[in-house]
């Protein structure tokens, strides 16, 4: 079907060449433009005061990079609180001993009991005592495993107080200044995604099925900057627009070094298929 269809589109082309004159073909070059692979809005987690912005319009940002701070005295107050009670092991110390002493007590009271010179009830009693001496060990070490997921939380908080890139990209607009309040929809930066680009590219619909997807293009950019480079089509679109008897197309081209800037206008022509 796919070998049929693009038979008939072909024979579609030839047909308005023969009645126009001067049908289009894919090896032709056509308009394109030259963006960037995402355009990234970062904001906040959380909300308070931005208190640092460390990077200014053009800055080029690596993917995790810290980008700006919000007020966190409290927040390091907390985490300094929960480490105290995380680290502390003095309860499970002190019943251990505890129960270490009931044990010891048991074997005696046992031992005293078994030659009947004490009461069998007080042999039970120790045996309780030791029981619930070592159910004060469980819920010792269970508050230790609560207190390390409450530092976990504080720490988690804690860093949502910083704030750092998704992407490596380019600065392209600053949003919010230190001394802002900002909240979870607050856009402090907008980045972009520049070490791959997008070409965009709109072709007639009697080109459909002629450049598919992973074949490679040639694209070039307007002048000053020129050149030619190899672009990889990623999407052809299967929807057209009717209006304009059009379909898109959108290319990948590896920007390795920024050699490249986005929002050129551009020509691209596609290899024979």
């Amino acid at each position: 079907m796919t070998h049929l269809r693009t038979k008939l589109l072909i024979a579609s082309v030839a047909t308005l060449a023969a009645t126009s004159g001067h049908a289009q073909s894919a090896n032709e070059a056509f308009d394109c433009v030259i963006k960037p692979r995402e355009i990234v809005q970062l904001g906040s987690a959380t909300e308070g005061v931005l208190i640092a912005r460390d990077v200014e319009r053009g800055a080029i940002v690596k993917a995790g990079q810290v980008v700006a701070r919000l007020e966190d005295t409290s927040q390091k107050l907390a985490v300094g609180l929960a480490k105290l009670s995380a680290e502390r092991d003095v309860e499970i110390s002190s019943r251990k001993a505890a129960a270490a002493f009931r044990e010891a007590e048991l074997a005696r009271i046992s031992d005293l009991a078994s030659r009947n010179l004490t009461p069998q009830i007080e042999a039970e009693r120790a045996a309780l005592e030791l029981e619930l001496a070592r159910f004060a060990v469980e819920a010792a070490v269970k508050d230790r495993a609560v207190a390390k997921v409450e530092l976990d939380l504080t720490e988690a908080a804690l860093d949502r107080r910083t704030i750092k890139s998704s992407v490596e990209g380019v600065v392209i607009e600053t949003n919010a200044a230190p001394g802002d309040y900002v909240t979870a929809q607050t856009t402090i930066l907008t980045l972009a995604k520049l070490d791959v680009l997008n070409v965009e590219v709109f072709l007639p619909t009697a080109l459909f099925g002629l450049p598919v997807e992973g074949a490679m293009a040639t694209v070039t950019p307007e002048d000053p900057i020129g050149g030619a480079y190899e672009a990889t089509i990623e999407t052809v679109d299967r929807v057209f627009d009717a209006a304009s008897g059009t379909f898109g197309v959108r290319l990948t081209l590896e920007n390795d070094g920024y050699a490249l800037p986005a929002g050129l206008r551009c020509r691209v022509s596609f290899a024979p298929g």
